[in-house]
């Protein structure tokens, strides 16, 4: 507690002379006799007597301030330096003290002065005991001395930055400081990897932070990433764990490449470089209550399981065992995983491609407006990175096989495809309708009849998305 007025121990003034007069009453001889008795002089003051420097205030009244110390020595203009106690209040350095007592010259002893500090904490006595509750306003009563009377507290801080202090009287002083942690005091880490789920053969972005027992940024600490040996993760270097230095926030990120064909899922650790509990190391391993008291134990490695998506092809359209004309267009659907957006995408049959696209950012593939071609059985998807896959369609040809001359003019045969019974087919001379005919039999060889007259010759049929056309035209000279 601080100075109480009027309380015991405070050097007290020397007494006046004291003049005693007693008047004896003799009797002997019928005389009367008066003696005068006078007190020693006060003696001077000595080294066990001080005289304050001040005088005694009032309790209730604030004193004068002036002439701000820290830790004995006139405040500068520079910014002094205060280490977070990550080894307690009395593990800091000399040039970077975890607390600083904080003195201000007050005009009189016993007054109330009141010390108000931003983004640190406030002491009346220093003790190692509780210093974690400490409040951020103290009040205390200035304490004579020979040379000045003054008002102290002490000042710590848990949080980087700037920290201030606003010490109030009849006048007010003020004072900041910088707040600052260091790489010993690496203690928590935390990994995070912002995309769970990757394609395998794309890398991975692993970040960790370290922080101090305050939650502090810590720069310059010392982090190892760490995949498992013949998995599907390696860094850059070839090796299965890297070790990097952290930033000015703490924070540090590396890539992983990943490798296809080498498991699905992917392992990331993060862990203390060289984990220790000592004051010149660091504190990744440090327990509860190591090295202060209340401090909870450090985070210890952390990990993150990362899913590796193997490239995959799946057609949903068209449909296994589906039934196209020659001529006819359809389109092709198609889902991916574990591939890139823009992973070129194609049709072919017989190796010639019929159509092209790429893979979306979904993961389709669509490529409309494919035509099937008569006389050839192996239709592909094909899309880079993943093996193709066959599209069960069954082509059957529509077109005009053969015509000749009959005496009523010419008689074409025709092959209906796969059209359905009820679809009407039409025969055209240059590219003008000359006959036509409703399919009755599905599958079954049509005849159509012309009059005999030079030209081309083609059959089509009007479709949903457009006319289907004969294979190949037939030349009437």
């Amino acid at each position: 507690m601080g100075y109480v007025p009027g309380g015991l121990g405070r050097a007290s003034r020397w007494a006046a002379p004291i003049a005693v007069v007693a008047l004896l009453a003799a009797c002997s001889g019928g005389v009367d006799e008066a003696v005068e008795t006078t007190s020693a002089p006060a003696p001077s003051p000595t080294v066990t007597t001080p005289v304050s420097a001040c005088p005694v205030g009032e309790s209730t009244v604030p004193p004068e301030l002036s002439d701000l110390t820290v830790n004995g020595a006139p405040l500068t203009p520079a910014p002094i330096s205060l280490m977070v106690p990550f080894l307690g209040l009395q593990g800091g350095l000399p040039d970077r003290p975890s607390v600083i007592r904080i003195e201000a010259t007050a005009s009189t002893s016993g007054s109330p002065v009141t010390f108000t500090a931003n983004g640190a904490q406030l002491l009346e006595v220093l003790d190692d005991s509780g210093w974690e509750q400490a409040p951020a306003t103290l009040t205390v009563f200035s304490q004579p001395g020979a040379q000045r009377c003054t008002a102290t507290a002490y000042l710590f801080s848990t949080k980087v930055g700037t920290a201030s202090v606003d010490i109030a009287g009849a006048t007010n002083v003020s004072a900041s400081f910088t707040v600052v942690t260091t790489r010993e005091a690496a203690r928590n880490i935390s990994l995070k990897v912002p995309t769970r789920e990757v394609n395998a053969g794309d890398p991975v972005q692993a970040i960790v932070d370290v922080t101090d027992a305050f939650g502090n940024p810590v720069e310059n600490a010392s982090v190892d990433f760490v995949v498992p040996p013949k998995g599907p993760g390696i860094f850059a270097a070839g090796t299965n764990s890297f070790s990097v230095l952290t930033d000015p926030n703490g924070r540090a990120a590396i890539a992983i490449n990943t490798v296809r064909d080498r498991g699905s899922e992917l392992l990331v650790r993060a862990r203390g470089d060289l984990a220790s509990c000592m004051p010149l190391e660091n504190q990744y391993a440090c327990k509860d209550n190591e090295p202060v008291l209340g401090f909870g134990a450090a985070s210890g490695s952390q990990k993150v399981l990362v899913t590796l998506l193997e490239p995959t092809l799946s057609v949903s359209s068209p449909a296994p065992g589906t039934v196209l004309n020659a001529g006819e267009s359809f389109d092709v659907v198609a889902t991916t995983t574990g591939l890139p957006p823009g992973t070129p995408a194609r049709v072919q049959a017989g190796g010639f491609p019929l159509g092209t696209g790429a893979v979306q950012a979904d993961g389709t593939v669509v490529i409309e407006r494919v035509v099937a071609q008569s006389g050839v059985e192996d239709y592909t998807l094909v899309v880079d990175g993943v093996a193709p896959v066959s599209l069960d369609v069954n082509v059957k040809s529509f077109g005009i096989v053969s015509y000749k001359v009959v005496p009523t003019g010419l008689k074409f045969r025709v092959t209906p495809g796969a059209f359905d019974a009820g679809t009407i087919i039409e025969l055209t001379r240059d590219g003008l309708s000359v006959a036509r005919i409703e399919i009755v039999d599905p599958g079954a060889d049509l005849y159509m009849f012309a009059t005999d007259e030079p030209g081309i010759y083609q059959v089509q049929v009007a479709g949903a998305a457009g006319m289907i056309y004969g294979d190949t035209p037939t030349t009437v000279l």
